[in-house]
């Protein structure tokens, strides 16, 4: 008589899935929060490129093995997929293959994570946890500096720059005494773009706003204007014109007074950027990038991007001046390709906006990011940009088959 295997348990299958399914939350963890910090090759050597490819490969595996992959998904990707690499046969650019290359795993990796159930609002409690510790790490580490310390190590930012550790935070910029702090991340900005994501996240989700108080209050630690405004959008979400108002002159009185108190040349920088200069504001250069864009585009730029400045040893074109991070970056790194990713991301959030009123906020707050840091390929910024539109888009297509089956 043969024998037979015994039968897997209810209780060991649910382990095995409960297993698995940790392993894609930590995944997806990775992919949002950690695999675009400077602390990969700055630290351990370790390539973010490949650290995020490795990720994906494991986050696909997981994510169709748990809920297999929407046919519709499947295909937009392969269709992005033979379009990069008919740009790369054609320009033989590898760095346009590389800026191009992500959108496709991004797209795949945020649409298979709101076929999971619960993994979207798991993750989002994750993040959670882990802004309000970056807050108060940031907290600590401005302090210190305040305090005299000094930087207990460097490294050095992909783009050359210096990053340095302030016992519990990076940071790429101080004066004097003064850091602006950037926590795991390669600048202030992309700390802030983090924090705001997160807040979006769960007000998409309907979370208490207790804590995404604490996080954006928290945040206004990077001394960035843009986490400011989208501070400034969230008063009003939450309390209307007039108290929002009453709740910005404190601040802001607050604010002043304690510059006066300080004294100081040091913290004299924040008030400078908010001074109009030339008929802006001091502290934006994204009118300058503009204009930078303006002076050297020419129709294989809107084609195909800056390749001829890609083959150069250094790969930039140092005479078009600084276009790294303004609404034209995309057009002017990818050509047409990324040109469309923006306007479809821009319009397809736009539209969930339309259909659901909850969803203003997030829709408002990543729009004003995305001009500002128009990362549509960045490993953490486009995973959270599609993670947060592939969710409005889902819940708005359950209420209507809900309302249909009425």
């Amino acid at each position: 008589m043969l024998a037979t295997l015994p039968l897997p348990s209810r209780a060991a299958a649910s382990a095995a899935l409960g297993r698995r399914f940790q392993l894609m939350l930590a995944t997806a963890f990775f992919i949002a929060a950690i695999c675009w910090s400077p602390l990969l090759p700055g630290l351990l050597h370790l390539d973010n490129g490949l650290a995020f490819l490795a990720a994906f490969v494991l986050y696909a595996a997981l994510t169709m093995a748990a809920r297999g992959v929407s046919v519709t998904a499947a295909c937009t990707c392969a269709l992005i997929v033979a379009v990069c690499l008919a740009l790369f046969i054609g320009t033989g650019s590898r760095t346009l293959l590389a800026r191009v290359a992500p959108i496709p795993m991004l797209l795949f990796a945020a649409r298979q994570t709101t076929f999971v159930p619960r993994l979207v609002e798991r993750l989002c409690d994750l993040l959670s946890a882990f802004a309000v510790f970056a807050v108060v790490m940031s907290i600590i580490g401005f302090a210190y500096a305040w305090f005299g310390g000094q930087p207990l190590l460097s490294i050095e930012n992909g783009d050359g720059r210096e990053n340095a550790l302030y016992l519990t935070t990076m940071t790429n910029f101080w004066v004097g005494t003064v850091i602006r702090p950037s926590f795991i991340y390669d600048e202030p900005g992309a700390f802030s773009f983090a924090l705001c994501a997160i807040v979006a996240m769960r007000e998409m989700l309907g979370r208490p706003a207790r804590l995404s108080w604490l996080v954006l209050l928290g945040g206004l630690i990077t001394l960035s204007i843009t986490h400011m405004l989208i501070l400034t959008l969230y008063m009003l979400w939450r309390l209307g014109f007039a108290r929002s108002a009453f709740v910005a002159a404190v601040v802001v009185a607050a604010g002043a007074i304690s510059l006066s108190s300080v004294g100081g040349d040091e913290l004299g920088f924040v008030a400078d950027r908010f001074t109009v200069d030339d008929g802006k504001l001091s502290g934006d250069n994204r009118s300058d990038q503009i204009s930078n864009f303006l002076n050297v585009v020419n129709p294989e730029i809107l084609l195909v991007g800056d390749v001829e400045c890609q083959k150069r040893p250094e790969r930039a074109c140092e005479e078009h001046g600084d276009i790294s991070s303004s609404p034209v970056t995309p057009v002017y790194r990818g050509g047409v390709l990324m040109l469309l990713v923006q306007l479809w991301t821009h319009v397809a959030l736009l539209t969930c906006a339309i259909r659901r009123r909850a969803f203003v906020f997030p829709v408002l707050a990543l729009s004003l990011m995305l001009l500002q840091r128009p990362y549509f390929e960045g490993y953490g910024y486009g995973f959270f940009t599609y993670l947060l539109l592939f969710s409005m888009q889902a819940v708005i297509a359950r209420q209507r088959t809900r309302g249909l089956a009425r």
